[in-house]
Parts: C-alpha cells; sequence; structure tokens
C-alpha cells in the first residue's frame, strides 16, 4: 500500500499536520472518569481549512493513586514468603495496570475505575494466595519439566489453599519490554484463577464449555489489561462451515483461550461487566442469564442461554463444524441486534455519551465479533453482521448531537469521514522495516480533515491524517484518503521518515 503510485503525498498534508499542532487547543486528561470531554469544535468545514477533532483522552500516570495502590500492596504481601522475583512481578503488574488499564476502559461501557479494578483484581486477591512458585527456564532443572507438561502456568487450588506455580525466562536482556509484560499477564491470568477459586471449587456450571467460558474466558479477558491496547489480534481459534466459510475466534496476541473468552466478552456486552464478573466469586451463573433478560428481554436471554449450552468445548474439534457455525453466527448476530438497539436509546442530548460509545462500538466490531473469511479468503465479517446497520445509526446519532464538528459542507463527505473514524482492521500498514496498525481508540487519536485534490481530476476528495503514539511511544502518522462513498486509500509512516524520503 506505501508504494501505490496513483496517490501522490499532496503539499496539503504536511501543512495539514503542522495546522494540527497549531489547532490543537488542549488535550483532555481524565483518569478513572467514565465519560469523554466534548471534542474540540472546528470554525469551518475542511474545504476551508483543515478541521481537527484533538484526543479526549491522553493518559498521565497518578502517582497519588499509584502510591496509595503500591502501600495497600505491600501490607499484603508483607509475611507472604514469596520469591523476590514474584514479588517484583506483582508491583510490575500494578503498575503496567495503571499505565494500561484506563484505555481499555475507554472501549467498554460500565469497566470500574482502575483503582476499583486493581484492588479487586490484584491486591485483594493477595491473602488467597498460599505459594508463587517460578521455575526458571533458563536452567537445565527448568527446561526438563517444561518438556514433561503441557501448560506455562497452572494454578492448584485444595480448600483454601492456592498455589501458583509458573515457567519464566528473563534472561535475555534484549528481550522486548513487550515480552516481560506478557510473562506479567501469564501471572495476573494466574491470580484471577486466584480470585475466582470459588467458582471453580464450589459453583454448579450447566455445561463444562460453561465453566470454561466463565473461568479461562474470565482469565484471558483481564491478563490483557496489563498489555498496551492495539487494534491487531495474535491468537485464534477458527470453525469452518461446509461452504469454505471461516469464522475465527481472535483475540491478544498471549492469550491462550480466544474461543472461550469470545464468548465471556459477549456476556460482558450483553449482560454488564458486573454481572459476568460476579460468577468468579460464586454467584450462579443463571444470574447472567437473569441480568441479559432484565436488559433486553427474555427471549433474547432465552436463546443465548440455550445457545451457550450446546457449544462444544473446542471448536476445531467439534463433530459437526455446521452446527457450530451456526449457533455462534445466531448469537453474535444476537448480540450485533442488541449493540444496534443501544444505539438507537442513545440520547442525542448528551453528546459526551455520543462521542464515547463511538470507541466502544469500533472496539465491539474489531475485538468483540469473529473475524469472518470466505473461501477465497476475502473478508466477508460486517456482510455476516451487518453491522454498517449499526454504524449508520450511529452517525445519525452522532450528527443530530453534535458530538462532532462539521466536518466537510459536503454531506456525503461529511458521513464518510465519520465513518473513518469507526472504521478499524487488523491489517498491517509497512512503514521501511517496520509495521503500524490503525489506532487503538478514537479518544487518544489526533484527527486532521483536509481535501484532497487529485491531480487531472475535478473536484475534491477527503483527507484524513490520524495521529497517534504506539506502544513503545513512537509517533505514527496514518492517511487515509476517501471520497463520498468509500475509502481510496490508506498509507502510514513515522513523521522522520518523511523528513528523509520514506
Amino acid at each position: 500500500m506505501k508504494n501505490a503510485s496513483r496517490f501522490q503525498k499532496p503539499l496539503q498534508r504536511a501543512s495539514a499536520y503542522l495546522l494540527s499542532c497549531v489547532l490543537l487547543l488542549s488535550l483532555f486528561s481524565f483518569p478513572g472518569v467514565n465519560v469523554l470531554q466534548t471534542a474540540v469544535r472546528s470554525f469551518a468545514a475542511a474545504e476551508t481549512e483543515p478541521v481537527v477533532i484533538a484526543p479526549t483522552y491522553t493518559y498521565r500516570f497518578n502517582q497519588k493513586s499509584y502510591d496509595k495502590l503500591l502501600k495497600m500492596l505491600n501490607r499484603r504481601i508483607k509475611g507472604k514468603q514469596f520469591p523476590k522475583l514474584a514479588v517484583r512481578m506483582l508491583r510490575d503488574i500494578l503498575y503496567y495496570e495503571m499505565i494500561y488499564y484506563p484505555q481499555w476502559r475507554a472501549v467498554y461501557p460500565d469497566f470500574p475505575t482502575t483503582a476499583a479494578y486493581v484492588k479487586e483484581n490484584l491486591i485483594d486477591v493477595i491473602p488467597l494466595i498460599t505459594k508463587i512458585k517460578l521455575i526458571n527456564l533458563n536452567t537445565r532443572e527448568g527446561r526438563k519439566l517444561k518438556q514433561e507438561v503441557d501448560w506455562v502456568a497452572l494454578t492448584s487450588t485444595q480448600g483454601d489453599v492456592n498455589v501458583i506455580t509458573m515457567f519464566y525466562d528473563v534472561s535475555d536482556a534484549s528481550r522486548s519490554a513487550y515480552a516481560y509484560e506478557q510473562t506479567l499477564a501469564t501471572l495476573a491470568h494466574e491470580i484471577r484463577h486466584v480470585r475466582d477459586y470459588n467458582a471453580r471449587l464450589y459453583t454448579t456450571f450447566p455445561t463444562g464449555t460453561l465453566e470454561k467460558i466463565f473461568i479461562e474466558g474470565a482469565s484471558n479477558f483481564h491478563e490483557r489489561h496489563v498489555l498496551p491496547m492495539a487494534t491487531y489480534q495474535g491468537e485464534w481459534q477458527t470453525v469452518t462451515n461446509s461452504r469454505g466459510v471461516k469464522m475465527m475466534f481472535d483475540r491478544e496476541t498471549g492469550g491462550a483461550y480466544p474461543y472461550y473468552q469470545s464468548f465471556f466478552d459477549c456476556l460482558v456486552f450483553l449482560a454488564g461487566y458486573a454481572a459476568v464478573d460476579a460468577v468468579g466469586e460464586g454467584k450462579r451463573p443463571e444470574t447472567v442469564r437473569n441480568a441479559i433478560a432484565k436488559r433486553y428481554g427474555e427471549e433474547t436471554a432465552e436463546t443465548v442461554w440455550r445457545i451457550l449450552q450446546k457449544l462444544p468445548s473446542d471448536p476445531q474439534k467439534a463433530k459437526d463444524p455446521d452446527k457450530l457455525f451456526f449457533m455462534a453466527l445466531k448469537l453474535f448476530r444476537l448480540l450485533n441486534a442488541c449493540v444496534t438497539r443501544d444505539i438507537r436509546a442513545l440520547d442525542t442530548e448528551k453528546p459526551e455519551e455520543i462521542r464515547a460509545y463511538m470507541d466502544i462500538f469500533r472496539n465491539f466490531k474489531n475485538k468483540v465479533l469473529p473475524y469472518m473469511q470466505d473461501d477465497t479468503g476475502k473478508v466477508v465479517t460486517d456482510s455476516y453482521f451487518n453491522t454498517r446497520k449499526a454504524e449508520q445509526i450511529l452517525i445519525n446519532k452522532i450528527l443530530a448531537s453534535g458530538a462532532l464538528p462539521q466536518l466537510y459542507e459536503n454531506k456525503a463527505l461529511n458521513r464518510q469521514a465519520i465513518r473513518e473514524m469507526l472504521y478499524c482492521d487488523e491489517y498491517e500498514y509497512r512503514i521501511l522495516f517496520s509495521h503500524e496498525y490503525l489506532p487503538p481508540t478514537i479518544a487518544q487519536t489526533n484527527y486532521t480533515f483536509s481535501v484532497y485534490e487529485e491531480p487531472f481530476a475535478e473536484g475534491y476528495e477527503g483527507l484524513l491524517t490520524m495521529s497517534y503514539q504506539n506502544e513503545q511511544g513512537a509517533e505514527v502518522l496514518v492517511y487515509c484518503y476517501f471520497d463520498g462513498e468509500k475509502t481510496r486509500h490508506r498509507d502510514a509512516e513515522y513523521p522522520w521518515t518523511d523528513a528523509i524520503g520514506g
């Protein structure tokens, strides 16, 4: 995509970016706040001058909250006979959750505050952990033990005795920070199992698969909050129907149970975070069904619960792939209908809520719905779930509420511009010897809308410049060219590569 000759980098692109820096009046910060602040208003449409929408969220480390939580954590650790490395890892989990969890909180409708989340999923769990056993993979004994088992980490529970055993390797100083964060995520996964020990020991689930969804799906769901949020996924399990259409249950890199997590994610959207979270502490699974009924009606709840109880434990070993495909398709279509209903209910008198829901919807499309491919490898997700309908309704709400400023005087171009903000995929955009992806959230991205006059053609098209920082802290620019009907082209670069002709 980088070398497409049809599109030349217009001079306006550089000037638009510089103008965005000048027009960027303020970056809003809201650690621990539920709703995003209203976007910066522009005084003119992009046909006249670039329109800039500043980030509504920039991360600032909450030192006061961190110090308070760290003291609480240290008090819980005191007296425990944990290895020094384990203590370091526990403190690092706290540190990274303070950094990354607020990003995840921006894309779910009802997540708890950062402090409440860390307290429940880390600090309050420490007294329940009897022992942490770390096995060094950089030793002969560690490598031998690893060959004898098929797991990386394990939590064993007998009564009130909870023991975490985990293989690790932090010997290579050249390993990336992300690799260490993934090690922390593995430990966070097991800590969640300890937190959920009541459910593992005493709760009766209707089926083994439902138990896996509530136990392993939950741990997969929660471990990612130690990691930076990204639009791409790295783990998946699939089911392919007799027509060659593939449904991919894809989730974050390192997660061992993407299939179970997909359905756990579905339940979080349908029943609400609190209702699903409470099952781990011993609430009956049927309370989740009841929460769905309260939100979306008895018929919806009954259909969801019936499908969940019929799911096989492993999609790739399903005796009847067509049946699994049909059931999962029906469930996620029902989920999409519920999300569409939520969008219809958004109040145009509350533009901040509509602005916040843009990120929730974008994340829903990218990280909650399965990824669909036909027998030729073509992506057909939208044709199976019809998210376009929900998107159109959301765009109508955005326009009616003024949640965004007017981007273009041309109405078709204006709608397509909003659609570009809502768009997300897992495609790699090549930059020299590296690659980047679309921004993980709308809230963390600076958007500059301008016009692009194609050489030897009449009229103009839209040009969107997206600027954001990746997980390494490097600035990324993504350029999107579009007309009133569709995207024409996307490109990406680091600002310094443009300066050297990259």
